[in-house]
């Protein structure tokens, strides 16, 4: 009877222990409360990060608006479009329909003895060549804020997943994003942009309450040294007709279509997604600028030859390459050579050409048109007036 007693308690003692353990490792594996702050700032810091990476992406792609809407793209042939950051000057270049925009003094362009200034050698290249549309900076960055936020809502999608886990987390207000950057005097020393996130958000588990609000993420993009060397850059390609977009330290790549140019440039020391950061505009095809030729109107008469037959062998004008050649037949007579140039805003490859391309004695008096084409439809010119033709005496 005494053994059974025995045998009783030790197992009652085993039992006892048993749920000790139990309870102890109950209590030690489940979550406690200190634990949700920590879970949810990790799950929303996540969110911000692919918010904001997917937000850079589209700002760097559509030249700082981050989204098409309301902006005017340009198409190219495969499709794609680009966001228009520079368009074509106001008014026509050269004549049209007899009516010349002629100005006599920079900026505007172009004026008559483009780019001599009148009465002097001097050239200068600063005008008028286009407008330019990029946002200012604090625009861009509030557009790039707003769009951070709205990625950020759907990639939280109302916390559900944390509500199956038998937590409840309820904003206390909207969420403010606020994009953090170099002030422009300090921007060669920029190497990340710090996006914070102030949302008050209360989560419970059980019988207890935690309270977080702020929230930031550091990526490496340098997005003050890219926007404003973009803004300087495109502010010299519209008032400087000579200049070539060049940034010191950033990678330009110029792609051409019929009509525009698409301009990409590259920051090799920022990143998104893990691949270099870029800032894509387009800007419309602006025509280019004939130099003024400089010819006394003495020097514009030239010569026919008669044949037998009273037909007239003219004198011909021929352009080859940069060259304006009046081939006069008269002999004794020397060819007049004209070194011809023209500068172009966007770079294009230009092409020269003259009409007519003969000059027979009915043309006395006439003029001559000398053209510049870019073959993407845009072209300047200038009429050499009264040329004289006659015929050729023999000596």
């Amino acid at each position: 009877m005494r053994a059974q007693v025995t045998l009783f308690i030790i197992i009652g003692l085993v039992m006892l222990i048993a749920v000790g353990i139990t309870l102890y490792a109950t209590s030690f594996f489940i979550t406690k409360p200190r634990l949700v702050k920590v879970d949810i700032s990790g799950f929303v810091v996540g969110c911000l990060k692919q918010a904001s990476e997917s937000s850079f992406k589209l700002f760097g792609l559509n030249a700082g608006f981050v989204s098409r809407e309301n902006v005017r793209a340009l198409t190219a042939p495969d499709g794609r479009e680009f966001v228009v950051l520079e368009s074509t000057p106001s008014h026509d270049v050269g004549c049209n329909g007899g009516v010349c925009w002629y100005y006599h003094l920079p900026p505007k362009y172009p004026w008559v003895y483009f780019p001599f200034k009148p009465g002097s050698n001097e050239v200068v290249f600063n005008g008028y060549f286009g407008d330019s549309n990029l946002l200012s900076f604090e625009e861009a960055k509030s557009r790039l804020e707003n769009d951070i936020v709205r990625k950020l809502k759907s990639c939280v999608n109302n916390f559900d997943s944390f509500r199956r886990l038998g937590i409840v987390v309820s904003p206390l207000s909207e969420p403010v994003v606020s994009v953090l950057t170099q002030n422009f005097s300090f921007i060669n020393q920029e190497r990340f942009t710090t996006v914070k996130l102030k949302w008050p958000l209360k989560s419970s588990v059980a019988s207890s309450k935690l309270v977080t609000d702020s929230f930031s993420v550091k990526l490496p993009v340098r997005l003050s040294s890219v926007y404003y060397s973009v803004e300087q850059m495109v502010n010299k390609d519209i008032s400087d007709i000579s200049y070539v977009p060049f940034v010191d330290g950033l990678d330009i790549d110029v792609i051409r279509f019929n009509g525009f140019s698409v301009i990409n440039v590259t920051d090799h020391l920022s990143s998104v997604f893990g691949k270099d950061f870029g800032f894509v505009f387009a800007r419309e095809n602006r025509d280019p600028a004939l130099w003024f030729v400089k010819i006394p109107e003495s020097d514009l008469e030239f010569h026919v030859v008669f044949k037998d037959d009273g037909s007239e062998i003219p004198t011909k004008i021929k352009v080859e390459g940069n060259k304006l050649i009046f081939d006069d037949p008269c002999p004794g007579e020397q060819n007049l050579v004209i070194n011809l140039n023209a500068s172009d805003p966007d770079e294009d490859v230009l092409a020269f050409s003259a009409d007519p391309e003969e000059l027979f004695i009915k043309d006395n008096g006439g003029d001559v048109k000398i053209q510049v084409s870019d073959g993407n439809g845009g072209g300047d010119f200038q009429v050499l007036k009264n040329v004289h033709v006659v015929g050729c005496v023999r000596r």
